[in-house]
């Protein structure tokens, strides 16, 4: 990304953005264009009315975080997003050795910086249908690092239904996940991994025009390396291939060239013409093999997101859930269900909170160099 269209970007964030804002930094690997990373954190700390009004978040595979980068972003306002998949099985899968590098990474974050690893560091790992028999042994590897935070995503563009030998799986392994977690809590307080934490309201709130998402209505802006915006990072088509469903969100969502007079305007108008698109719309009408949305007891926790509908191979139907997405939410849910009556509902790390808002689904503020 040219500097001037990242600083178009940043400016327009600045401008017309509402508090509190995120600027976040993924790709790709945002590591590979780091002068650029630091080149915006900088501009934006001299542009904005004060030193806390925009939080950064960089998301990276951690296998170029140098020691001297490490002390620069401990000092600055800012969240890592460190994509770590778990033990090695799981994480091999991303690269071989890349798991030793990550393992030591964490050692060293928090050895050379206790309260960045505490405070600012979340682990983001992604389960895909060959790793569910490792989530457990992934969880208990995290507690054991002492990962403040973990979020464990279900892969999306998976090929193929696993119906219900695969839900029961996963309702088996998220059952191991919480109970290895009630010893940590017993012995901590916390509750790293995210999924079991309670809810502080709707996970996916559905609005009085019935959009569910936040790219509907400009929640968000993605800017990509030549400039084009989008409203959700997920649906830029610049980079990625997209099934014929997602790519009539694509065209829908785009707004534009950043550095355009209308952005504005088109940001504004957004949420009418996302009416026309019935992937964004009507939460309960969806279904999966389990069954109608709206009969689903999970359904105001439900963090489902719509691009995983429309890159589901093969889906023509705006309102079939991926089963694989459906049976991690469910199986979730019910983790967190038994996990919360055990502890009786306690919430920890409040303090959290406001970052994981702003990053939900992640449609926060989003600059890839």
């Amino acid at each position: 990304m040219p500097w001037p269209i990242a600083r178009a970007a940043l400016n327009f964030i600045l401008e017309r953005g509402r508090p509190p804002l995120t600027i976040a930094f993924s790709g790709g690997e945002p590591l590979l264009a780091k002068e650029l990373l630091i080149r915006c954190v900088e501009f934006v700390e001299r542009s904005a009315p004060r030193n806390d009004a925009v939080h950064f978040v960089l998301t990276t595979n951690g296998t170029l975080l140098t020691p001297e980068l490490l002390a620069f972003l401990a000092t600055r306002n800012l969240s890592l997003q460190l994509s770590f998949d778990g033990v090695e099985g799981a994480q091999g899968l991303r690269g071989a050795g890349t798991f030793t590098v990550l393992d030591g990474l964490l050692d060293r974050i928090r050895r050379d910086h206790p309260l960045f690893f505490r405070e600012r560091l979340r682990v983001h790992a992604t389960v895909l249908r060959s790793t569910i028999r490792l989530l457990a042994r992934s969880a208990r590897y995290f507690l054991r690092k002492e990962v403040p935070e973990v979020r464990f995503f279900p892969a999306t563009g998976l090929t193929g239904a696993g119906g219900a030998e695969e839900y029961a799986l996963l309702r088996r392994e998220t059952e191991r996940v919480a109970e290895a977690s009630l010893h940590h809590y017993e012995r901590t307080g916390q509750v790293p991994v995210l999924f079991l934490r309670r809810p502080e309201g709707p996970r996916a709130p559905e609005r009085a025009d019935g959009l569910i998402c936040g790219a509907g209505w400009g929640k968000g802006l993605c800017v990509d390396a030549g400039g084009l915006a989008w409203s959700c990072p997920l649906f830029a088509g610049s980079l990625q291939s997209l099934s014929p469903l997602a790519a009539e969100a694509s065209r829908l969502l785009q707004l534009g060239d950043v550095r355009s007079a209308a952005l504005a305007e088109r940001i504004a108008s957004l949420d009418r013409r996302s009416m026309s698109l019935r992937l964004l719309r009507g939460r309960g009408e969806k279904y999966s093999f389990l069954g109608p949305c709206r009969e689903c007891e999970f359904l105001d926790e439900c963090t489902l997101c719509p691009a995983a509908v429309s890159h589901s191979p093969g889906n023509e139907d705006p309102d079939r859930v991926p089963d694989f997405a459906c049976a991690f939410a469910r199986a979730t849910g019910e983790a967190r269900r038994f996990f919360q009556t055990r502890i009786g509902g306690a919430q920890t790390r409040p303090e959290t909170s406001e970052v994981l808002t702003s990053l939900r689904s992640r449609l926060a503020n989003f600059l890839p160099p």
